[in-house]
Formats: C-alpha cells, sequence, structure tokens
C-alpha cells in the first residue's frame, strides 16, 4: 500500500487531501506562481519511481496511487504505454475528482521534482489556471497541508495544449514549515488523457538510506533495515492485516478491529466506541540509537477532552533481549503522536532514540480515555 508516494496531529482545514481535489477558482491555483530562483540542488539521495512493478494503492505501481471517488468519470490503469513503456495512465472523461498521486515523501530543503509525460486529447477549462495541473502537496511534519502564497498546492506545470512525450524537472521553492508531500497529477475542469512513465525527485530524505531525516528527534540510521507494514495481506494476530496484531481483550465493550478497504485500498479501522483497554499494534521491529517510525492514519468521530495524554495516540513501546517492557526516562512509552481532533487523512512521523537495553519495538495504536474511529493504510518503521 501507499507509504500513503499517498503518506502522512490532523488538519481540519486540509480536507481535500489526496481525494478530494479543489474545483473552484478560490480554493485553486489561481496563477502560475512566480519564478522564484531556488537554491541549488545538491547531490544528495533521490527517489526513482519508475512505475513498471505492481503494489500502488488502487491498482497503481509501486510508489504510487490512483484515487478515483464513487462516480467520477475518470479511468486510471498501469501497464503498458503509448510508446511501449511502463507506467501509469490517466484518462478523465469529465470533470471529476480522480487523482493519480505519489505517496508522501519527506523532503529536504532543496528539492528538484522531474517526470516522463505525455498529454494527449486536452481540452482545457476556460481559466489559465485549468488544465492538467502537475502540482506538491506540501505538509508539515504533522502532516497537515502547507499552502504557498499563489494557492494551495505548489504548481509545477501547467498544461493546457497537448505534448508529445518528453522528460523535464522543476527545482521547488517549499512553504515555510513543509518537510514532506506527495507529488499529483490532475485535470482542474479539464478533460484529456496523460500517461507518465516515470518520476524522480531529487532531495527526498526517505530515498534508499535517508529514511525519517526530516521526521523530528535525532536522524534515522540509514544502515538499520526499513520495516514496511502495507497491511494488505490477512494473517496478522486477532484478524488484523499480516504484520500487525489485534489486541482486544476478551469481553472488552464497544471495541471494532477489522481488516479492509480504506482510502481506495486496504488497511484496518480501529473504531472504540466505549473507553477500553484495545491494541493494534506491530510485530516486533529492531530498535536502536537512531530509529524512526511513520504510518498513514486517518481518525474520524474523535470524542476526548483536554488532557494532553487523551486521544487517539501512536506509540512505540520497546523491549529487551527477553522481550520485557524497557521505557524511555519520564514515560512507559515513546509518543509519536497524539491526535486529539477528526480529520482528513495524515501522515505521522518520529523519529527517536530507544532507550538503554532496548532491541526491539512495536507500533502500537490506541484510544486512551477516547472513542472513535481510527484507520490505518500503511506503517513503516527503520
Amino acid at each position: 500500500m501507499l507509504s500513503l508516494l499517498a503518506l502522512f496531529a490532523c488538519s481540519g482545514g486540509d480536507t481535500a487531501d489526496i481525494s478530494t481535489p479543489p474545483k473552484d477558482a478560490a480554493s485553486a491555483v489561481v496563477a502560475p506562481p512566480p519564478v522564484v530562483a531556488p537554491p541549488p540542488v545538491s547531490a544528495g539521495p533521490q527517489r526513482v519511481i519508475d512505475l513498471d512493478a505492481p503494489g500502488g494503492k488502487g491498482g497503481a505501481p509501486a510508489g504510487a496511487g490512483f484515487i478515483i471517488p464513487a462516480g467520477t468519470k475518470a479511468e486510471l490503469t498501469a501497464g503498458a504505454l503509448s510508446d511501449g513503456s511502463m507506467g501509469m495512465k490517466f484518462v478523465a472523461s469529465a470533470e471529476g475528482d480522480a487523482l493519480m498521486c505519489t505517496e508522501s515523501m519527506q523532503l529536504g530543503p532543496q528539492v528538484t521534482f522531474g517526470t516522463r509525460m505525455k498529454v494527449s486529447a486536452l481540452t482545457p477549462g476556460a481559466q489559465a489556471w485549468q488544465g492538467l495541473n502537475v502540482e506538491l502537496r506540501a505538509r508539515d511534519a504533522n502532516g497537515a497541508l502547507v499552502s504557498p502564497a499563489s494557492g494551495r498546492y505548489v504548481l509545477m506545470r501547467n498544461e493546457r495544449a497537448p505534448t508529445d512525450w518528453a522528460e523535464w524537472e522543476a527545482p521547488l521553492v517549499l512553504p515555510a514549515g513543509a518537510v514532506a508531500g506527495e507529488f499529483c497529477y490532475r485535470f482542474v475542469n479539464s478533460t484529456g488523457t496523460l500517461e507518465v512513465d516515470r518520476i524522480v525527485v531529487k532531495g527526498a530524505l526517505d530515498a534508499p538510506g535517508a529514511m525519517g531525516g526530516s521526521t523530528g528527534g535525532v536522524a534515522a540510521d540509514p544502515s538499520r533495515p526499513v520495516t514496511r507494514w502495507d497491511l494488505d495481506t490477512p494473517g496478522g494476530g486477532g484478524g488484523a492485516p499480516q504484520g500487525f496484531d489485534f489486541l482486544v481483550p476478551p469481553g472488552t465493550p464497544g471495541t471494532s478491529a477489522t481488516a479492509g478497504p480504506v482510502a481506495g485500498g486496504t488497511g484496518f479501522t480501529f473504531a472504540v466506541s466505549q473507553a477500553a483497554n484495545s491494541l493494534a499494534c506491530s510485530q516486533p521491529f529492531p530498535v536502536g540509537a537512531n530509529s524512526s517510525v511513520r504510518a498513514r492514519v486517518r481518525v474520524t468521530d474523535i470524542k476526548t477532552d483536554a488532557r494532553v495524554w487523551t486521544g487517539f495516540v501512536a506509540e512505540v513501546r520497546t523491549y529487551d533481549g527477553a522481550n520485557a517492557l524497557v521505557s524511555p526516562q519520564g514515560s512507559q512509552f515513546t509518543t509519536v503522536a497524539t491526535v486529539k481532533n477528526s480529520g482528513d487523512w495524515v501522515e505521522l512521523a518520529k523519529s527517536f532514540s530507544a532507550p538503554t537495553g532496548a532491541a526491539t519495538g512495536k507500533l502500537c495504536f490506541r484510544f486512551v480515555e477516547s472513542t472513535g474511529s481510527a484507520e490505518v493504510d500503511w506503517a513503516e518503521a527503520g
């Protein structure tokens, strides 16, 4: 599932996220952004998405996602393209909300986006900001949308006429506070066909060997293997997807833990209607002095109070070699995030140092003296 390439406290103002792009001039990009000379891109890590392997969201290739709301007159497919290459094809036959997006990724201060694509049969809307837009949905460390002065999203390209196959790249100036984001292609009040063969993001901190570089705390150890749970295969404990366990004590009232559809793909839903001691936890992963975790979640219908420790909590529980709990100084577990408001999909992320003596950890989700529903799309640790 998307590390949803899709992925990243909730932002009530970012209700569109990657499933409901704005359709009016007030909330969309009103004009191409002014040309601002960005800093030169260093020869740092880059993330290459070849779009030639399965495994993405909604039938997309690995590293990307197709988001097609019910009733949308659009078709998104993966496979052979018009020039024989492999990639993604997006056909918009009427105005709608369908999107092609990468997974959410952590971004450094110097970023360049590159792609190879072709636009055909394009009929743009009447306004200058309409057509086929390629844009970045920038986010802060809590997964909240961060908008530039020029509009809601960072516009990289606006095509208003068909193009042949072309490879291009665009250096970016990230909005203040942005540390992550997903790159999206969408037809704005327009119809047409888009083919995308390849995506390259220079300066992506979660490229191989750079996971979690902007999540706050300590830098993640690039030598430690990354454990990823796509949550799309059965086989976990208590009916959870493979890699996770549902820990619901027998007789616990008002708790529902189910695996199934989320965000156009698969994951799990953890719902609590009465405060109870129920958990959804990953299976153990190795931890050390420089560890990192991430997950893509959506919390709805939450009812909590003003106490700082209550709400929907993502946390890491650490253990020694004998599987005994090892707590960090000042608390029982390492808190990743505490969500106290309902909202749209966000990516939760944290880098941390495991307490002395800890060898493994589990990423756990629970409602602390609160009720509500949480969907988890994917998670990873390293």
